[in-house]
């Protein structure tokens, strides 16, 4: 078979080397800038394709030794082959290119760095199995692409203790609590950041990296800038992660998510922590009523699709002083910023913090006001 032989421009969105082809943008697998490779493209679209690498005739001058044996195959990392300042580097100019391109924003604030381990850091995973060994798919299909015999360089130790095949099980979900516990694959898991203690189901969402839970937190309050004079509400509130850190600093704070499963343990929590001053609420958040209370600060932590119309249309129709904006995703973060800056919202603080090392996806942390 005949590859073409591309040239790799730059890192972008989605853990991908850009490289052009008769025209043709080419987004290939575990590719560095200046890379000269021979591809493979396996996905071919009108505008765009995507491969993988079929061989290479010159390597970036940034590229290094991937410390795992499974990294051309497993889906689980993109930047294993560059060193982690380089990492950064490149998810800092995906954040910018997105807030220009996408958002349409010439005026970006300078972008604070979070940082923790590169290695080790997941608490909590899904797993996939065929029943006689474990690991991620290979990016793109079905294909098990097994741990190497030493583990995961990204998940936690006692996580890893917690992997294990078998019959008739496609996918693990599992989770490690705090101090190591090893909780049964349905049981509840305990978590404790900064003095408040978390209960969940394994199916519950939760922030995955155990040394950055915490600056996220503090991060998001600092943000916030409540007083105990101010209400706030928390859009995507989960187990009560971050309104219940934030309930402390406030006069009231309320939470709303769409998972039932999720606000019944939030509920849970807030009589744990012995927090009386929150309210939780099992809605969408298109369905909440922007008229009828308001909030002086409003927490957004949307998955990765962000906010709809409908959603946006509502944070600006309350008009808080402030917006704090937790964002997985470049491209739907500029888009949603740019409807808040029309509203009359100044992007005014921005942090990266990286809770997921070695992978394609950015967290960002945002502060809005108004002007």
């Amino acid at each position: 078979m005949s590859y073409p032989l591309l040239r790799i421009e730059k890192a972008v969105f989605g853990g991908y080397g850009l490289a052009f082809y008769n025209g043709k943008a080419v987004f290939v697998e575990k590719a560095a800038p200046d890379d000269l490779v021979y591809c493979d493209i396996y996905a071919e679209k009108k505008s765009h394709a995507f491969a993988r690498i079929a061989g290479v005739v010159s390597q970036s001058g940034e590229r290094v030794e991937a410390p795992c044996p499974a990294f051309n195959e497993c889906g689980g990392c993109c930047y294993l082959c560059v060193s982690y300042e380089t990492e950064i580097k490149y998810k800092l100019n995906i954040i910018r290119e997105a807030l220009k391109r996408t958002g349409g924003m010439n005026d970006i604030p300078q972008i604070d760095v979070i940082t923790g381990e590169r290695f080790h850091y997941r608490s909590r995973a899904r797993i996939k199995t065929d029943g006689r060994s474990c690991g991620f798919f290979e990016r793109g299909t079905n294909k098990l692409s097994p741990f190497p015999a030493e583990g995961c360089l990204l998940l936690s130790k006692e996580l890893m203790l917690l992997v294990k095949p078998a019959p008739g099980i496609k996918e693990l979900h599992i989770s490690a609590g705090a101090g190591g516990s090893e909780p049964p694959v349905d049981g509840l898991v305990k978590e404790e950041e900064l003095g408040i203690v978390y209960e969940r189901s394994v199916e519950n969402f939760f922030q995955a990296n155990r040394f950055l839970r915490g600056p996220m937190l503090r991060r998001v309050g600092e943000y916030a800038a409540l007083s105990k004079e101010e209400s706030f509400i928390d859009i995507g509130c989960g187990v009560g992660f971050f309104t219940l850190y934030l309930s402390s600093a406030a006069a009231f704070g309320k939470g709303v998510d769409i998972n039932k499963g999720s606000i019944a343990m939030a509920k849970r929590n807030a009589v744990l922590n012995n927090t009386g001053n929150v309210d939780f609420e099992a809605a969408p958040s298109a369905a909440i009523n922007p008229h009828r209370q308001k909030y002086d600060a409003v927490i957004l932590d949307p998955p990765r699709a962000g906010l709809d119309k409908k959603s946006r249309r509502t944070v600006n129709a309350m008009k808080p002083e402030r917006i704090v904006y937790v964002s997985c995703s470049p491209p739907t973060f500029a888009r949603d910023a740019s409807d808040f800056v029309r509203a009359g919202y100044a992007l005014e603080r921005l942090t990266f913090i990286d809770m997921f090392p070695c992978t394609q996806h950015i967290e960002l942390i945002s502060r809005f006001t108004r002007r």
